[in-house]
């Protein structure tokens, strides 16, 4: 009897799936610009700075655009609205990455949580990310984040010329210490370098459009000699690029603890436990260094140079600071919920230019047919967030082309950037966001507190006004611009070569 009614549930669920499919299918598709035989609307992509062209045709099309590439489907989301209710309300729809030729299936990274398929290896390398700097459990990294961004202060009164080389140095020390329990001690550290060389491989990887084969899959198929083959002597290339960086930080670790003399971190604390499987682990970490280095190195970059453009700003970020510490000691992370002016300053920079602004390089996949308000979305097609857009919509900022962190000490405060900057949904958004939000939060804060921020003087020591320029690419960096650093005082110095604490790292 019961097989019986399990039966005819599962029939009246099939016969439903079934009707609401059919009805679908006479739905139009989302509105955007007219699609071409074969083509679809190939010629009308951007082809760089996309965050600019989609917003532009959100005036003509709405919050929303969709767009056919080839065989490709995509849709756009120019707005908080629509980026929510899809990504996160109707997240399993859509927690899927799309197939990626190059960058997935030849050079690999297809194993690593950015672009792996939404399967049991993601879940278990999320689970345990999730368990290790997730929310609180970050809080245990406070102690290697506050020795390295005061060591960098030193650094960074010594060589300012060398800033970008220094927040590379001082990011990769971070994040290879929690980790690998790998300490940076020089510029141009092999492990950073070529994890540098790794990111900027799998940013070019992951742009949409800058290998055919991701647009015309068939394409794998051709000889890497014939015209048009190129790519695969690139994959190669990128490959064994990627092969070094995961292994080599993998075998520090290993040669370390057959010497009793390894360093408590994410990849030793999950090989002496014994509990999980060792490739998991060694993807899982390389995962964390991966996505946790290029970001912020480009957070850090943008705060410099939006403190030359803001003199104002940073002096009453650094009024605030004054007036807490009194100048007798640096500002920690558990000061941040006194400083309220430091922490809209931090969330303004985040707005301003979002390090992410179109996630082309990082798009959802539609797992199964859907509808939304009224419009059909065919299965597969990838939703692209353009970050930009919404950080820039005057429905939740005033004055959006302004630098004004003022905008987050309104009562009530406008929209948290942190809610779009991160990411939408149970796969996409930022695993170490926590940990990323407090170490750009607490540099931030170091950096106002010992350093005044100006232009930069030419060679007859006039200022100069900064050239803002911003790369093109999955992740996007402000491009080399003049400046200049100098401690605030003798004071912080000696107060900053005072605070040189031995800290235990976890």
């Amino acid at each position: 009897m019961l097989s019986l009614v399990y039966s005819s549930l599962l029939a009246i669920c099939i016969y439903a799936v079934w009707i609401v499919r059919r009805r679908s299918r006479g739905l139009p598709l989302p509105p955007g610009p007219t699609r071409y035989p074969i083509v679809g609307n190939a010629f009308q992509m951007p082809r760089q700075y996309e965050y600019f062209t989609f917003a532009e045709w959100r005036r003509q099309w709405g919050d929303y655009i969709y767009l056919k590439v080839f065989g490709l489907d995509l849709l756009v989301l120019n707005s908080y609205t629509a980026a929510k209710e899809l990504l996160e309300r109707r997240g399993g729809h859509f927690s899927d990455r799309p197939q990626f030729i190059v960058a997935g299936e030849l050079v690999g990274w297809n194993k690593l949580t950015a672009i792996s398929p939404y399967d049991d290896h993601f879940k278990n390398q999320r689970r345990l990310l999730s368990r290790t700097i997730g929310g609180k459990n970050a809080e245990k990294f406070w102690p290697v984040e506050e020795r390295e961004r005061r060591k960098f202060l030193l650094q960074l009164f010594e060589e300012p010329e060398n800033l970008m080389e220094l927040i590379r140095r001082l990011e990769g020390t971070v994040i290879l210490n929690i980790s690998h329990g790998y300490s940076v001690e020089k510029n141009n550290d092999p492990f950073v370098v070529l994890a540098e060389k790794c990111m900027d491989n799998f940013s070019t990887a992951t742009t949409y459009g800058a290998f055919l084969v991701d647009v015309i899959p068939a394409l794998r198929f051709i000889p890497e000699w014939l015209p048009g083959g190129g790519f695969k002597r690139i994959a190669r290339e990128y490959g064994m690029n990627l092969h070094a960086t995961v292994e080599m930080p993998w075998n520090y670790v290993k040669k370390e603890m057959a010497a009793g003399k390894a360093r408590s971190s994410f990849t030793s604390q999950l090989l002496t436990s014994a509990e999980e499987d060792e490739e998991l682990v060694k993807t899982t970490a390389f995962s964390l260094f991966s996505g946790g280095s290029d970001t912020a190195v480009a957070s850090l970059i943008l705060f410099f140079l939006l403190m030359v453009l803001y003199p104002d700003k940073q002096a009453k970020a650094q009024e605030e600071i004054d007036a807490l510490t009194g100048g007798q000691y640096l500002p920690t992370l558990h000061d941040r919920s006194k400083l309220p002016y430091t922490e809209a300053l931090m969330l303004e920079v985040l707005r301003w230019r979002p390090i992410a602004d179109v996630n082309v390089g990082f798009p959802h996949r539609c797992m199964t047919e859907d509808v939304f308000e009224g419009y059909r979305i065919p299965e597969g097609t990838l939703c692209l967030p353009n970050i930009w857009a919404m950080c820039h919509d005057p429905e939740y900022y005033s004055d959006p082309s302004e630098f004004k962190p003022e905008r987050f000490m309104k009562d009530p405060p406008e929209l948290d950037p942190r809610n779009l900057v991160f990411g939408f949904g149970r796969r996409c958004i930022c695993p170490g966001r926590s940990l990323a939000d407090s170490s750009v939060w607490l540099t931030v804060a170091l950096v106002l507190a010992t350093c005044n921020i100006s232009k930069g003087l030419d060679e007859n020591g006039n200022e100069v006004d900064p050239v803002v320029k911003f790369s093109s690419s999955t992740i996007c960096r402000a491009e080399d611009f003049k400046y200049t650093i100098k401690p605030r005082s003798e004071k912080v110095v000696q107060l900053v070569k005072e605070s040189q604490l031995d800290y235990n790292v976890l």
